[in-house]
């Protein structure tokens, strides 16, 4: 709980700013400093986790589609450019992957 997790931290300051600095970057990088492999003996819950990688869905889908809106918005005339075109389609591609694999993750990680 809040008061494992508080105790931690006292215990591990410098860890603690090194994790929360990464974390801030990706969600997924604190996902994967909770694994036990790591030796960090981070006290997060499976709920903790599982909502961190929920979290990095909802922030993926906060990434890509304003950047897809904007290649579009830019394209407002019709003239679509073969570049463009590669932009969006790499962008939609890289969403879907994305998207898909960190579902497949929380799928695998509520079943294991």
């Amino acid at each position: 709980g809040d008061r494992a997790y508080k105790r931690w931290i006292e215990q591990n300051e410098v860890l603690s700013v090194v994790i929360t600095f990464l974390s801030s970057i990706s969600t997924e990088l604190l996902a994967l400093a909770s694994i036990g492999c790591w030796r960090l003996n981070l006290p997060l819950s499976i709920l903790d986790i599982y909502q961190l990688r929920t979290l990095g869905i909802i922030t993926s889908v906060l990434e890509d589609i304003p950047q897809m809106v904007i290649v579009i918005m830019t394209q407002g005339s019709g003239n679509w450019s073969i570049i463009a075109i590669v932009t969006l389609a790499t962008s939609v591609v890289s969403f879907v992957f994305t998207v898909i694999f960190r579902l497949q993750s929380c799928i695998l990680w509520l079943n294991a």
